[in-house]
């Protein structure tokens, strides 16, 4: 078996209230246009607080969207709140 190659991402923080964050996410998005890697993980945090509302995960879900590779993202806590079970 050959290499994997990984893009490893954490805490983008998206939302339409977070311009920047996008920004960064659309710099993410070139490297991993140009580096080509097998997939992209994102370890969570990946919206700015999908617990307040369905803006920010429907955000976050369309600049996965844009990713030019297999993506695996996992809930942080920003995600799903801190203590889902309450």
């Amino acid at each position: 078996m050959g290499s994997v190659r990984l893009t490893i991402v954490s805490d983008s923080h998206l939302s339409p209230r977070t311009p920047e964050a996008t920004a960064n996410w659309d710099l993410l998005v070139d490297h991993v246009d140009q580096t080509q890697p097998d997939a992209v993980i994102h370890t969570g945090d990946i919206a700015l607080d999908g617990t307040a509302g369905t803006d920010d995960l429907r955000h976050a879900r369309e600049q996965l969207d844009k990713m030019g590779a297999t993506t695996l993202a996992l809930p942080g806590n920003h995600d799903l709140g801190d203590n889902p079970c309450e």
